[in-house]
């Protein structure tokens, strides 16, 4: 039997760069033009949740961080949730408003909004962070090729039921807990 060969974070960032030069996840983007900006939304009386992703700075082509951000209906500012590399008690890696809503990463821009609900369906996913974003199996843990954000973002759908399909270069989506 031929040795078990595992994936190196070299041949991980060499899939990235060549999905990301490609375009490969050129088709998981909507048009930007349909959302509505935040501050008009802020005005609403309607319930929001956006997931963002933004490239990772330097790995760009190769990875791309994601996150949520909400707001109730009844409230008029956005909080944002993701998991981060660094821990912060008490949440561990579970974080809330360590940026701004669409804030990118280090100034390396290409924040996009890769999908989003409104009213009514938007709050059970909101009283899921709220209530349950610390629950992750791998609130412990933040490898760089996974467990990961992404890897948080694809548990967060999963558990809500939010069928939205994280782009090629969302690298550690697939990843599993130690």
């Amino acid at each position: 039997m031929p040795p078990r060969r595992s994936i190196t974070p070299v041949c991980l960032a060499t899939l990235g760069l060549a999905l990301g030069l490609c375009g490969c996840d050129a088709g998981f983007y909507p048009d930007q033009n349909l959302f509505v900006p935040l501050e008009v939304l802020a005005r609403s009386d309607e319930a929001v949740v956006r997931l963002y992703t933004a490239p990772v700075p330097l790995i760009g082509l190769v990875d791309v961080h994601t996150w949520f951000v909400v707001k109730r209906a009844e409230a008029r500012q956005f909080d944002r949730w993701e998991s981060w590399a660094v821990v912060i008690p008490p949440e561990g890696f579970i974080i809330k408003n360590r940026e701004e809503p669409e804030g990118d990463l280090a100034g390396f821009g290409g924040v996009r909004v890769l999908a989003e609900l409104r009213g009514p369906a938007a709050t059970p996913i909101i009283d899921f962070l709220e209530t349950r974003a610390e629950e992750y199996p791998c609130v412990s843990v933040y490898v760089v090729l996974g467990p990961n954000s992404n890897t948080w973002t694809q548990w967060v759908l999963d558990q809500v039921g939010w069928p939205v399909e994280l782009p090629p270069t969302a690298i550690g989506k697939d990843a599993a807990c130690p």
